[in-house]
């Protein structure tokens, strides 16, 4: 099998979900100490919202029993959830329980003013780490405590929200941050197709110019090197990912509820 940071690896992890354009599997990346991150066990995507009739059925025989919303419930009114209401538990005529757990809290003014003033990804993402901690631990345990199979968590474009949280269970798993980083990376080709079909939905040519050159971004990114910084910062700052989340509330035990989870022993 070609490396896990090569674009066929990557192609490997794509899910089909028809109208998500970054959805896929975390699975088959190597770990320190052995082993690998199981497949079928932890997904990530953009808005669910976005998916068709094929789409939907596709994201249910995945094997996904629990979603984890990362939206804010003012992104959550513009875009519901796109299947009936389950309760946390699951199972409800088959569908995943589910659970929305912002990552972004609107009625936090501290926070709002940093990532306003956040010049690059890096101080974004450092941002929601130091705002964000509580917050981040509760989605986390969310994660271990889930009932047994997949897991997925979502957000808007499905990179710098999901990406953080994904960035933060790999690294817990045992991930090299290079493996980390280029998982995060993929986010941008993936997402290419996306941005040109909101360009060419803008009616006014001046805005399609404006949103356009909005798409493109530094802060819109997503470079490898914005996510080995931001894990430098998690070793720097707060001593890795796991101090990160003891701090946040997540036990221990927790922590190695979260590897059983995703990752896949040595044969």
């Amino acid at each position: 099998m070609s490396s896990p940071s090569s674009p066929s690896s990557h192609e490997a992890r794509r899910l089909d979900w028809d109208a998500c354009y970054n959805a896929r599997d975390v699975g088959g990346y190597p770990l320190a100490g052995g082993g690998r991150t199981r497949w079928g066990r932890f997904f990530r995507a953009d808005n669910l919202r976005r998916l068709s009739a094929r789409g939907r059925a596709a994201l249910l025989a995945s094997g996904v029993r629990t979603v984890i919303d990362l939206r804010s419930p003012f992104e959550l009114g513009i875009d519901p959830y796109p299947f009936p209401p389950a309760d946390a538990a699951g199972g409800d005529a088959g569908l995943p329980a589910y659970r929305n757990l912002p990552v972004l809290d609107p009625a936090d003014a501290a926070e709002a003013a940093a990532l306003a003033g956040a010049a690059t990804v890096e101080a974004m993402y450092a941002a929601m780490l130091a705002h964000g901690r509580a917050r981040l631990g509760a989605i986390l345990r969310a994660v271990a405590a889930a009932p047994a199979g997949g897991v997925l968590v979502y957000c808007h474009a499905g990179k710098d929200r999901t990406g953080l949280v994904t960035a933060l269970v790999l690294a817990v798993a045992g991930a090299a941050p290079a493996d980390v980083a280029a998982d995060y990376a993929v986010s941008g080709g993936y997402l290419r197709p996306w941005y040109a079909e909101q360009v060419r939905r803008v009616p006014d040519a001046a805005a399609r110019v404006r949103l356009a050159r909005s798409l493109r971004s530094p802060l819109n990114a997503t470079r490898p090197e914005s996510m080995r910084a931001t894990l430098a910062h998690l070793d720097r700052s707060y001593g890795g990912p796991e101090a990160y989340l003891a701090g946040a509330g997540v036990a221990d035990a927790e922590l190695a509820a979260l590897r059983r989870r995703i990752v896949e022993a040595p044969a």
